[in-house]
């Protein structure tokens, strides 16, 4: 998976059904005139999904194109 696509995979797993774990941690951008928080993926590249083997194929196969270079 390409890094910081961690959201988009999510969102793409949910519009699905799938159950997803993507733990978040709440980040603090602070500029000269106002401070911004932002939620980050605690595990950078990382997103946890539970399914058996063909049904992770089945998710990860249309995947191949949209998010390149993730692991099985």
């Amino acid at each position: 998976m390409k890094i910081r696509r961690e959201k988009a995979l999510a969102g793409y797993l949910a519009d699905r059904g799938i159950g997803y774990f993507l733990p978040m941690v709440r980040r603090r951008q602070s500029s000269a005139k106002r401070e911004r928080y932002s939620l980050l993926p605690l595990f950078s590249g990382y997103l946890f999904f539970k399914a058996d083997d063909p049904g992770r194929y089945r998710v990860l196969d249309p995947l191949q194109d949209k998010f390149a270079n993730w692991t099985v």
